[in-house]
């Protein structure tokens, strides 16, 4: 006979949505302080958060850098910019060797 055993809260990883919201500081105060209980303790989730912190720093520089030129007035079409500039960022991403 399998006994089953239920993770504790502690042992349960957290979702991505959670890490996307840590990393953009929209989490409130004490989703934040669970998440960072787990995090004291498990190396892997802080690995996937930094690796969404780096996703999170890239999607603001892309869209910071797209409303300064769209402000210039800089010709050519919205969405082949946008897409050009999502390729590069997720490509430099992917380049980068990942920690384990």
């Amino acid at each position: 006979m399998k006994v089953r055993v239920m993770p504790s809260e502690r042992d349960r990883h957290p979702e991505e949505e959670q890490l996307e919201g840590y990393a953009m500081g929209t989490l409130s105060g004490t989703e934040a302080a669970a998440l960072e209980q787990h995090l004291l303790g498990c190396g892997e989730c802080r690995r996937r958060l930094d690796d969404t912190v780096e996703y999170v720093t890239a999607m603001r520089q892309a869209a910071a850098r797209f409303r300064l030129e769209s402000r210039s007035g800089e010709p050519g079409n919205f969405l082949s910019r946008f897409g050009w500039r999502l390729r590069n960022a997720l490509a430099s991403l992917l380049r980068r060797p990942r920690r384990f």
